[in-house]
């Protein structure tokens, strides 16, 4: 948030569910309806409107370095964005793959908690350091 503002964030990190037909059909090989195509198109056309809106930019976000329609901050949300479309689609194929899918959330929730702990423990260092 120190390169773009919160609205423009929370717009370009929901393009995760609009990734997930693009993703499907030129990764993964599957095959998407006319509609989903329409609906991907309309939606992404919609977030580009919503992100690229510059009528709302006052005074204050020119200070703080906000006044450009596109930043370092936005590419950040949108490679997000990307990475959970790809865990959504991983997640479908996974839970094919297993019988319980209690097992299939534990072990998410367990790789997710270990992985944020070690990344708080880095910064901590870093800020004891």
């Amino acid at each position: 948030l120190e390169t773009t503002t919160a609205s423009q964030s929370g717009f370009l990190l929901y393009l995760n569910v609009k990734f997930v037909p693009f993703f499907s059909y030129f990764i993964f090989g599957k095959t998407i309806q006319r509609n989903t195509w329409i609906s991907a198109f309309l939606a992404f056309a919609g977030t580009a409107f919503l992100v690229f809106d510059n009528s709302n930019a006052d005074d204050d976000s020119a200070e703080d370095g906000l006044e450009s329609p596109f930043t370092v901050g936005d590419l950040w949300c949108i490679a997000a964005a990307a990475a959970s479309a790809m865990f959504i689609l991983r997640m479908e194929a996974a839970s094919k793959a297993v019988t319980k899918a209690s097992e299939l959330n534990a072990a998410s929730l367990w790789v997710v908690a270990v992985l944020a702990f070690i990344w708080t423990m880095g910064v901590s260092w870093n800020n004891l350091t």
